[in-house]
């Protein structure tokens, strides 16, 4: 019996692979290492600056300076901002630093007074969120209070020049700003009481929650100061032996200089941030 052996030898290239698959072999196709490079070459090859040639697929990039995206960007993972400060500009100037949980209040403010010695308009919020631990907050009167601002004289003589619009003072002003929970405890002090036909010490508490805020950006206004918030005073209620305390509320105060006080009552939105 005879046997035989058949010995197949594969031989593999150790030259880079066609710039395209054919049916047929085309040397032109393949193209030496030692061959030169020139540009348009190279451009099938490696990534272009300064502009790229299409859709590039990236690992990990470190930017050290400004990005700018001229179109939409999708992410398709986490948005992390790390720098203490900063947060995402809107087109509106206002500034988000935190996201927002979807719940809102609005609340309309007292009507506002002027005070003509120090030349502001104060106006005071009665109600206020008392559920948010932190939240964004926006504050302005109606908008149908602004008023058109006049421009005339501007000469005979056309094309005459209009220059920039500015807002018409004191119709509209709007403000924005973050804010925070702060509980508080009011206790007074030792008290006597005869209700029960003898002398008896006694002391009042309670409990109220107020808010602090910060205004980060203002338009067609200057603020007279921060918003602030006031405790209304610490009652008893007489109904009690010993009397205890009733229930204790607060306001907030939002000041702008100049006089407001015939453009309405304001509002402010509160939407509250995780």
């Amino acid at each position: 019996m005879l046997n035989y052996y058949i010995s197949v030898i594969y031989r593999m290239s150790a030259y880079p692979p066609p710039l395209q698959d054919l049916p047929i072999y085309n040397s032109v196709e393949f193209i030496e290492e030692n061959f030169p490079l020139t540009i348009q070459d190279a451009k099938s090859f490696f990534l272009e600056y300064p502009t790229a040639q299409g859709a590039e697929t990236l690992q990990n990039i470190v930017v050290n300076g400004t990005s700018a995206f001229n179109s939409d960007m999708t992410i398709n993972g986490d948005l992390e901002i790390h720098t203490p400060g900063t947060g995402i500009t809107f087109p509106d100037g206002t500034i988000q630093t935190t996201a927002s949980t979807g719940n809102t209040e609005t609340h309309t403010s007292d009507t506002p007074t002027y005070d003509a010695v120090n030349n502001w308009t104060i106006y005071l919020f009665q109600t206020y969120p008392t559920t948010f631990d932190k939240f964004n907050w926006n504050c302005s009167p109606p908008y149908t209070a602004q008023t058109t601002r006049q421009l005339t004289n501007l000469g005979s003589s056309p094309p005459l020049a209009v220059g920039e619009i500015i807002f018409q003072p004191f119709s509209y002003f709007m403000m924005n700003g973050v804010g925070v929970k702060q509980p508080y405890q009011a206790t007074s002090s030792n008290m006597i009481t005869y209700c029960a036909g003898f002398q008896q010490n006694y002391s009042i508490t309670a409990t109220g929650i107020g808010v602090n805020l910060n205004t980060t950006t203002i338009v067609s206004g200057t603020p007279n100061g921060l918003p602030q918030f006031f405790s209304n005073d610490l009652t008893e209620n007489n109904g009690t032996c010993p009397p205890t305390a009733n229930p204790i509320t607060g306001y907030i105060s939002i000041g702008v200089e100049g006089n407001f006080s015939n453009n309405g009552v304001a509002t402010m939105n509160f939407y509250e941030v995780s």
